[in-house]
């Protein structure tokens, strides 16, 4: 072992220590030393039992990228750029009502927000390396969405005119509440966004959203009640400004299927399916509008594209759907 691969070993364990994000970092860091121990596989008594045995793992690890790559391009993302992930419906919100000023931004998604929006939006901290920013503005930037004193703080000082939060962060509503003057009035299928009405008064007004909780839109589906025709017209207002948010779509999709309107709901399933072709939600929502149309001819290939990007027990709910389709055009028959 040489000093050299001991330290490219430890500098690679600091970076993995500092988050997952460097774990490929960690890894090239790690191949010198790794090297270095091979030879000690030739060597010594056992040399016969040990030298089959590393050959094979060698075979297995040189094989993993080729059945990795044929997992991932047997459904592959959308091409050529996967908006997944990305709060790619927010920055179109803001490019469409002209936003500008600080925004208070989740450290995860920075880049993104600030090659769409600057040099009108600026954003609260990125991590690009070299750092910029030091570990207590990483923290701080963290802290804002699940510490209340921090977020008054942070509003406080640098008063943003718009915050965006990652929409799984569902404790967030608790701790914006206490700010009544920041108002919801976007997401799509990564972040949320809200405006200070005090210094954008007139785009909090036109938009802000009333009657749909988007967090609690991320973990379950729209519940039905009396109050639909408000909460679909704020969901095709929503669509109408980023067509490819799939919650919104899905949430559409749903409330024309309670009503009946089958052909209406259609464009709104094909949506995902162009938006996300490697999941199943799209193909799913299609194939059963097709079975509540009694198509179920047309529903079965979208059933089993929707099963081939499942697993668990979303492939057994699927199965369940398509067999009574099936059942259901025997029945017709």
């Amino acid at each position: 072992m040489r000093i050299s691969h001991l330290l490219l070993f430890l500098g690679g364990l600091i970076l993995l220590l500092k988050g997952k994000r460097f774990v490929n970092e960690y890894a090239l860091l790690a191949l010198p030393l790794l090297r270095a121990y091979i030879p000690a596989i030739s060597a010594g008594p056992r040399a016969r039992v040990l030298k089959p045995v590393a050959a094979a793992l060698s075979v297995v690890f040189m094989a993993m990228p080729f059945f990795f790559m044929h997992y991932f391009f047997s459904h592959p993302p959308r091409y050529p750029v996967s908006a997944r992930e990305l709060p790619e419906g927010v920055t179109q919100f803001l490019k469409r009502v002209d936003g500008a000023g600080p925004v208070l931004n989740y450290p995860d998604t920075e880049g993104y927000l600030e090659w769409e929006l600057y040099p009108r939006c600026k954003i609260f901290m990125d991590m690009e390396v070299p750092f910029l920013f030091t570990a207590e503005d990483f923290r701080t930037a963290r802290s804002a969405y699940t510490d209340q004193g921090t977020l008054r703080e942070v509003i406080s000082r640098y008063r943003p005119v718009f915050i965006t939060v990652p929409i799984e962060t569902e404790g967030f509503k608790a701790l914006i509440a206490d700010h009544p003057q920041y108002r919801l009035v976007f997401f799509d299928d990564a972040e949320v966004l809200y405006v200070d009405g005090s210094q954008e008064p007139a785009l909090a007004l036109r938009y802000e959203i009333k009657t749909i909780d988007p967090f609690s839109l991320y973990s379950e589906p729209v519940v039905g009640s009396a109050s639909d025709r408000p909460i679909l017209e704020e969901l095709l207002s929503l669509s109408e400004i980023y067509p490819d948010g799939a919650l919104v779509n899905a949430a559409i999709v749903t409330i024309y299927q309670r009503q009946g309107r089958y052909r209406e709901a259609m464009p709104y399933a094909e949506s995902i399916v162009r938006t996300y072709p490697e999941s199943h939600l799209g193909y799913k929502l299609k194939a059963n509008l097709f079975s509540q149309l009694h198509a179920c001819a047309e529903a079965a290939p979208f059933y089993k594209k929707a099963i081939d990007r499942s697993d668990g027990a979303m492939i057994e709910l699927i199965e369940t759907e398509a067999s009574a389709c099936r059942e259901n055009l025997h029945g017709t028959r």
